[in-house]
């Protein structure tokens, strides 16, 4: 009868031949298999091993697992071309699709920049898929830019005002799945008042400004985790988070009043040192500040809006 598929006898008692009936998926799984001995050995053996899949190679890997799901195995015969194939296709794979360390170059950028009669530091960052580190402690301004897909687009000039003016973009996408990374760590001085415009894509984002002077900060964050660690601002400053997406924690110290505003949807919230100022609202304050030193009160405030994110906020 037209349209029905009747196995063969050899097939129905061979379990054998039925474990390899879909070659297509053993194929696959026998790419993640060697692909996670080559992480592990990359990792943990100091091996000089890496994983480049650029995009562009993917569809190759998609036509060889439906050639070879669409090859039957009915017999013993068609198991070992079944088999021989695979072995071809996992060759091929390996050797001209995953692998590609030749193509592969690291670049790294040096930041540098003197803070000599400069009233303040006003930084504008835009990347995407990166790991950026920013601190105080230093004389001057520097950093350091490294990837292995991109280049970062930066300028650094001093206005008419005496404002230093930093501009730091890559926006790229890394081009495939791998050993592709994108990094950048700065460092600023601590005895000038700084603000920052800060937008994040898919980034991790490490703002550690225990030792900068806040004067206020715009953040925005996508697919991003970020760690916001305050330490000196002015008397009153402002810090601005605008999370989709994304995981934040935030710590102040106790020396800060902090008066916190919070408008969010499907985003959990973890205000520690922090209580409503009335049932209702969401507006929030400091249990408990200390002024140390008979210092002048220090305010910041800081405006929440998030969306499908996890935000923590502590005072301690």
């Amino acid at each position: 009868m037209s349209g029905i598929i009747i196995e063969s006898e050899e097939q129905k008692s061979n379990s054998f031949l039925g474990v390899f009936s879909h070659l297509g998926r053993i194929y696959i799984l026998i790419l993640i298999i060697i692909l996670g001995v080559i992480y592990y050995q990359r990792i943990y053996q100091a091996n000089n091993i890496y994983i480049y899949i650029p995009f562009s190679d993917i569809w190759p890997l998609a036509l060889i697992t439906v050639g070879l799901s669409i090859f039957r195995v009915k017999s013993l015969l068609s198991l070992g071309i079944g088999i021989s194939l695979m072995i071809l296709a996992i060759t091929f794979t390996m050797f001209s699709v995953f692998i590609r360390t030749d193509a592969i170059e690291p670049n790294t950028q040096i930041i540098s920049n003197s803070i000599n009669n400069t009233k303040s530091i006003y930084t504008n960052m835009s990347l995407t898929a990166g790991d950026i580190g920013v601190k105080g402690g230093g004389i001057d301004i520097n950093g350091q830019y490294t990837s292995n897909y991109g280049v970062l687009t930066n300028t650094i000039a001093v206005d008419k005002d005496l404002v230093q003016n930093i501009n730091l973009k890559q926006l790229d996408i890394q081009p495939g799945f791998g050993s592709y990374s994108k990094k950048l760590d700065i460092i600023f001085p601590n005895n000038i008042p700084a603000i920052f415009d800060i937008n994040t894509n898919i980034s991790s984002l490490s703002l550690d400004l225990k030792e900068i002077l806040l004067q206020s900060a715009n953040i925005t964050l996508r697919g991003s985790e970020a760690s916001i660690n305050l330490g000196q601002i002015e008397t009153t400053s402002t810090l601005n988070i605008s999370a989709t997406a994304s995981r934040v924690t935030i710590t102040i110290p106790r020396n800060i009043k902090v008066l916190l505003a919070t408008s969010h949807s499907f985003t959990t919230n973890n205000f520690i040192g922090l209580t409503k100022k009335d049932v209702d609202s969401r507006i929030y304050e400091s249990i408990d500040y200390q002024v140390l030193n008979r210092d002048e009160e220090k305010t910041i405030t800081v405006n929440l809006n998030s969306t499908f994110s996890q935000i923590k906020v502590v005072q301690q």
